[in-house]
């Protein structure tokens, strides 16, 4: 009973001298900054703006920083940076955007997005008790060399492509591991072309995937030595025209081969449009689209199915309404989706799912997402009992009638609001803790 007695006096001291720190480290004349930026290095942030107050949550903000980010054609990205107003700032909405390069590395990514942020956040220190230590600078572009390059009256030609704006992209990557009676070999690839443009997107891949266990045991005096292999490949095309600011058309076209699915060749063909209630030029901050597809899908089995079938070529059509939104507060992603063949209406699969990350007060964050299909539609599954080592080492499908997947948690931090210093000695501090000794 002493000992616990202990333990709560010194955890209740410990959250009394830690409670006023705040206080002491505030300064009236910084700009509190909360940079809400998942692809930024927050370290080097701090480091290179040093002129601000780093906090740790947006209720002890006077400007939140809310970083979004889409995909470009060339596999580059598209950042938008909106500067919120806070406290005595309220009401005021900045916006920069900054491009970066798909072979960017990523220290080119980190300076590109901390000069950006330090621009945005200019006119907001210069509201406050730091104005007069503030300077501008400037970085003279380099000399032109061709004075014919620009058009008439200053206007840049567009720069020459000689790709057409098609970039390409092959990887490759694998591992292995093991111990003296079990090893793991895992290897894949793919190649990827990508054509986009303000009125085309055009994504084309091809991928594999070799996925090898091997496992030794003992039944009685009996030494049994079992491999499991598991082969995917496949190929996917996809084709979009921009119609209007709302509205796109494409087409949607695929090729496999699965051990694990029993298809030796399984092609799909798919015309498709969407609708998004949002203007696309919105998406970075919020989405709403309705996306509609009919079309076949052919299948060459590598073994009878249940529904005797060796091979068969069937009518599909399906649906999918997707809402997400990046906000200040958080950001939420729902979808419904479902296919479903029209030879037999009966075959189907019904979906659900999603993920939401919400500041719910200060210092308190709730995240939960997950999905959940309702599957009537293996039209795959063969027809032969499978063995027992195919179930056991995942070989093939088997058949259900649902699946999901689900997951969630909370944090909570509280002590100093402030984030300016950074100590990189023995890791993260994250990785550090204290130790109570009674």
């Amino acid at each position: 009973m002493a000992r616990a007695s202990r333990f709560y006096v010194a955890v209740l001291m410990l959250l009394i001298v830690s409670a006023p720190a705040d206080a002491r480290q505030a300064n009236p004349d910084r700009l509190r900054v909360f940079a809400d930026c998942g692809w930024c290095d927050m370290d080097f942030l701090r480091t290179e703006i040093t002129w601000v107050d780093h906090v740790r949550d947006r209720a002890d903000a006077q400007v939140h920083v809310l970083v979004s980010r889409e995909t470009t054609g060339g596999g580059g990205g598209l950042f938008t940076l909106e500067f919120i107003g806070l406290r005595q700032f309220a009401g005021r909405t900045d916006t920069l955007t900054w491009l970066s390069g798909a072979n960017d590395s990523p220290d080119t990514r980190r300076r590109g997005l901390t000069q950006v942020i330090g621009l945005g956040l200019v006119p907001f220190a210069a509201r406050t008790g730091v104005a007069d230590r503030l300077g501008v600078s400037y970085a003279p572009a380099a000399a032109q060399t061709d004075p014919g390059a620009a058009g008439a009256a200053g206007t840049a030609e567009q720069p020459h492509d000689p790709w057409n704006f098609w970039t390409f992209r092959v990887g490759m990557n694998g591992n292995s591991s093991g111990e003296s009676q079990q090893g793991f070999d895992y290897l894949s690839g793919n190649i990827t072309a990508n054509r986009t443009t303000a009125d085309w997107k055009i994504n084309l891949s091809t991928n594999g995937s070799y996925n090898e266990s091997r496992f030794e045991y003992t039944v009685g005096d009996e030494l049994i030595r079992t491999k499991s292999i598991r082969r995917n490949y496949g190929g996917n095309a996809l084709v979009v025209r921009s119609l209007t600011p709302h509205l796109s058309a494409g087409l949607r076209a695929g090729v496999s081969t699965s051990t694990f699915g029993n298809t030796r060749l399984s092609v799909s063909f798919s015309p498709a449009v969407e609708y998004n209630l949002v203007p696309y030029s919105e998406s970075t901050r919020r989405s709403f689209t309705i996306q509609y597809s009919a079309g076949v899908r052919h299948a060459d089995y590598r073994e009878i199915t249940l529904f005797d079938q060796e091979e068969e070529t069937r009518p599909v059509h399906s649906l999918d309404v997707t809402y997400t939104t990046r906000q200040p507060w958080g950001n939420v992603n729902i979808g419904v989706n479902g296919a479903q063949y029209l030879h037999d209406t009966g075959k189907y699969n019904t979906g659900i799912g999603g993920s939401t990350d919400l500041r719910l007060f200060r210092g308190f964050s709730f995240n939960i997402g997950g999905n959940y299909s309702r599957v009537r539609d293996q039209l795959h599954l063969p027809r032969r009992d499978l063995t027992e080592q195919e179930i056991l080492l995942r070989q093939r499908a088997l058949a259900t009638s649902y699946n999901y997947f689900v997951y969630g948690g909370i944090s909570y931090r509280f002590g100093s609001i402030f984030s300016n210093v950074v100590n990189p000695r023995m890791g993260s501090s994250s990785q550090g803790g204290m130790v109570i000794m009674m």
